[in-house]
């Protein structure tokens, strides 16, 4: 374990760091998208005379395009519903991991950090698959995985 914790700790510091890393460029790229379609749209917007150019361009097809990619962000069921898979499968796989890797450890005294990691990972990880298949089953239901919106129960 002296050898094993050192290495341990090494890559998920840089793991964690890496996705602080990845998440912060992420969002300033989502943030200038942002701002220059925002700019696009108020210069489109400024161009129409009239309320009523305005009105007819909004109710036609175009103008129905428009108004959805006004939206900042429109967040994907599916998207969301898959990185709760991902993140749930990896968590699981560690939490069993570590919770096989408790019997190398009896002599060193080590075995009670290994169970409650393992144990946190694998009930973290069941949690996030849960939260997929509900977040599945009620995104089919309410119509949003294929796009059409439906308020029925």
């Amino acid at each position: 374990m002296d050898v094993l914790a050192p290495i341990l700790g090494s890559v998920g510091i840089l793991a964690t760091v890496g996705w602080i890393l990845r998440s912060y460029l992420s969002h300033r790229r989502l943030l200038k998208t942002t701002t220059l379609q925002a700019e696009l749209q108020g210069k489109l917007l400024d161009k129409f005379s009239s309320t009523e150019d305005l009105h007819a361009y909004l109710e036609s097809d175009v103008g129905e395009k428009f108004l959805l990619s006004a939206t900042i962000e429109q967040a994907s069921p599916l998207r969301r519903i898959l990185g709760s898979v991902q993140v749930g499968l990896i968590l699981t796989a560690a939490g069993i991991a570590f919770l096989s890797m408790e019997s190398r450890f009896t002599d060193s005294g080590d075995e009670l950090g290994m169970i409650f990691i393992g144990t946190l990972s694998l009930a973290l990880g069941i949690g996030f698959l849960v939260s997929a298949g509900v977040s599945a089953r009620l995104s089919r239901r309410w119509g949003l995985l294929n796009g059409q919106k439906s308020h029925e129960g």
